[in-house]
């Protein structure tokens, strides 16, 4: 027996020669902050012990602080050296309705054995509605001291007060290495020497900036004038310098930050998706150019009504009584009402689609100094019957917000879903009902071969892409630039144009100012019919927003380019199932004034 045991156990050091496996979480969020948004960063050091390459799984479970709510379990496959440790950087799907008691890692064996594990307590200690977390770097301690008194302890004493109930200062201790992993912060403020952070470090920050968040540079502090630096061109005077959907604050020492931030109306809070003047754009999108299931209007049913009450009445018995068989009517009633019934259920679905659909829908948001854009994604699934579907992304993108049947909104994991796999490649299952469907928005930072750059009255398209129709925007007029294919160029002069005045505010229904949209008397019905029967065209996007809208929009920009391209930015499959396609992608570029 104790033969048999020993060759057991020299079996299974042979077959897992790295069982001692070192597992640490080391950040939640942002020093335990994490994001309003559906993602929150879980930083997992793993150190490996072996001799060779390993690819393991790691297990993350969030346990609810609820009872009636199930444990979130995540999955990710990872790659990790020999002799290495290797620091894990995970998006997890969180929501905004459920409070999490504390977080489990495994590392796995593909095999299944359990190789290493960690846990961490999860303090509910997240941003309040109103709070503006400000996330620092800062290598000494007396630096990031005279950070906080330079914001904190400028302007009257009022000011001070408010500053210190609503600013978060967070110091930094373990930088991300993608854009997502800063969105519990609105602000990043930097007072250190770049060289601390590495490539992939330096690459995140300069995404979340342009993702919405915005970040305060000390000039002093920094030393280094290659990052940003076609938006670093004058000297630091404290102004606002728009990037992508942030912006870059430039201050040339510690004591100018008091000046800049006096009060908390020079705060504004971050905005990580695309702004374009639609009301929840990837919506409307889906509905103009994606599948839509067409159920028959009133109208029609009412017609199909009429006309089998004349054919099964009037019809039928004057038939029945010219050929003098009046009794028959117990037969012909039936009969007519079963062929009717098969006819109303065959001619209602005509129009939908006999295959699974597969739609994906973009808005992609850049600037003409940058080759980055903030890429804001909804594919949905959809099928005629019931079905099991795998949807597959290969590229990297996080899940943002979620649609299954029977959910009142989109969110990510509110009651449904409670395994996810982040693969790589990411993948989410979906079981359908008879005419039914699923869908997911994915959040992503992608690069261009170029942007759209302006000479004099030419537009040139460095972006890589073709678009099948295009405009240019200034605050006076409106461009319509037509097809505008990769690598060409265009003279604005020679193209139509018109007054931007005798479009702006067509139509605030879809406005994304709702301000706007209170200015609107549509209704939504007829707006939606309205829009069934024309043609989707980029011109919508100007209507949506009032002048007022439109003047605030250039007080920051000269400029706004839209076009449409029928390509995909993520390239999401359906695993083992053919699928009809739809593709649409609306790329905006803003131009920014001169830096």
């Amino acid at each position: 027996m104790l033969r048999l045991l020993s060759c057991c156990c020299f079996w299974l050091l042979f077959q897992f020669p790295i069982l001692a496996l070192e597992v640490h979480i080391l950040d939640w969020g942002i020093e335990g902050y994490t994001s309003r948004s559906h993602v929150a960063r879980a930083l997992v050091a793993i150190g490996n012990t072996g001799t060779e390459n390993r690819q393991f799984q790691l297990m993350f479970r969030l346990h609810p602080a609820e009872p009636n709510v199930s444990v979130r379990t995540v999955l990710q496959r990872v790659l990790v050296g020999p002799g290495q440790t290797h620091l894990i950087e995970a998006p997890l799907p969180v929501s905004r309705y459920i409070n999490f008691d504390f977080l489990e890692v495994e590392v796995r064996h593909p095999d299944g054995g359990v190789l290493g594990r960690a846990t961490r307590t999860l303090e509910p200690i997240g941003p309040s509605q109103n709070d503006i977390p400000i996330g620092l770097y800062c290598q000494q301690d007396g630096v990031c001291r005279e950070l906080q008194t330079q914001i904190t302890f400028s302007g009257s004493i009022e000011q001070q007060g408010d500053k210190a109930k609503y600013l978060r200062f967070l110091r930094i201790r373990y930088p991300p290495r993608h854009g997502w992993g800063y969105f519990p912060l609105d602000y990043v403020l930097l007072a250190q020497p770049l060289d601390a952070l590495n490539d992939d470090q330096r690459l995140a920050l300069e995404n979340f900036v342009r993702s919405g968040g915005h970040l305060i540079l000390i000039e002093s502090q920094v030393a280094d004038k290659t990052f940003l630096r076609n938006y670093r061109q004058r000297p630091p005077a404290g102004e606002e310098q728009r990037i992508g959907l942030g912006s870059i604050i430039r201050v040339s020492t510690i004591g100018h930050l008091g000046s800049r931030f006096v009060a908390m109306k020079d705060f504004k809070r971050a905005a990580h998706e695309p702004e374009v003047s639609i009301n929840d754009p990837l919506g409307y999108l889906q509905q103009r150019v994606g599948t839509v299931y067409l159920f028959p209007s009133l109208l029609w049913l009412l017609s199909w009504l009429c006309t089998f009450l004349l054919a099964v009445g009037p019809l039928n018995f004057a038939v029945l009584r010219r050929l003098r068989r009046p009794e028959l009517g117990w037969v012909t009633i039936p009969a007519i009402s079963l062929v009717f019934a098969a006819l109303l259920y065959f001619a209602s679905l005509a129009r939908r689609p006999s295959d699974a659909s597969l739609d994906e829908i973009s808005i992609s948001e850049m600037d003409d100094r940058g080759v980055q854009a903030v890429v804001a994604t909804r594919v949905r699934v959809s099928s005629p019957t019931k079905a099991n579907l795998k949807l597959r992304l290969e590229r990297e993108a996080i899940l943002s917000n979620e649609y299954e049947p029977g959910d009142y909104e989109h969110h990510v994991g509110g009651r449904g879903r409670n395994y996810y796999d982040l693969g790589p490649p990411l993948e989410l299952d979906y079981s359908l009902r008879h005419l039914s469907y699923a869908e997911a928005t994915f959040l992503s930072v992608q690069e261009f071969p170029g942007t759209l750059q302006k000479d004099g009255s030419r537009l040139l398209n460095r972006t890589g892409k073709s678009f099948r129709d295009a405009l240019y925007i200034t605050q006076k007029h409106l461009y319509f630039l037509g097809p505008l294919a990769a690598g060409s160029a265009v003279v604005l002069d020679s193209v139509r144009h018109e007054a931007l005045a005798d479009y702006a505010g067509r139509n605030l229904f879809w406005s994304s100012n709702e301000l706007d949209r209170r200015l609107s008397s549509a209704d939504f019905g007829q707006e939606s019919e309205r829009l069934r029967h024309r043609p989707f065209s980029l011109v919508e996007f100007v209507e949506a927003w009032s002048r007022d809208s439109w003047n605030q929009f250039f007080k920051s920009h000269d400029a706004l380019f839209l076009g449409v391209s029928e390509d995909a930015a993520l390239t999401a499959q359906l695993h083992d199932r053919y699928a009809a396609r739809k593709r649409a992608i609306i790329i905006a570029v803003r131009f920014v004034p001169e830096p």
